[in-house]
């Protein structure tokens, strides 16, 4: 696995996108799999891409799914940070479906921290719109 941020489409409807996200630091590889609406992957991808200022020190959220026992599949949550100049911050939580687990309802979940660059997020932007059109099936985030 590369290391980074990988986002695949693996299933749509009229309504829904299944994604798969894959996410690796180079030691470690975490997968989980979220359900989207058709909008809010494509308002995702068009906000993701106009968080390009590292001047401003911002900070973008980037979530698909839902975390809890009470929504269906997982949700994924990437923090995205600008640092310093050329350098972005991301920290990944990833939980995945809920399971029966003795007498409890548990999911497993990671979080883990890359590093990137604005000019690397800005393909990583440009591939996620592409796949929100219906013209991708896989976005990547390199990280360094």
């Amino acid at each position: 696995m590369r290391r980074g941020i990988e986002v695949e489409q693996v299933w749509s409807d009229e309504h829904l996108v299944e994604l798969e996200l894959r996410v690796s630091d180079g030691e470690s590889l975490t997968v989980n799999r979220v359900y989207v609406g058709h909008e809010q992957l494509t308002e995702a991808a068009e906000a993701l891409a106009r968080f390009d200022d590292p001047a401003s020190g911002g900070e973008f959220e980037l979530s698909f799914g839902v975390f809890g026992p009470e929504y269906a599949s997982g949700a994924f949550c990437g923090r995205f940070r600008y640092f310093a100049p050329g350098r972005l911050l991301v920290t990944c939580v990833q939980e995945r479906e809920f399971r029966e687990f003795g007498s409890l309802n548990l999911a497993n979940s990671a979080t883990t921290h890359l590093r990137s660059e604005p000019a690397l997020l800005q393909r990583f932007a440009t591939e996620l719109r592409a796949l929100a059109a219906g013209m991708g099936e896989v976005a990547f985030l390199e990280a360094i």
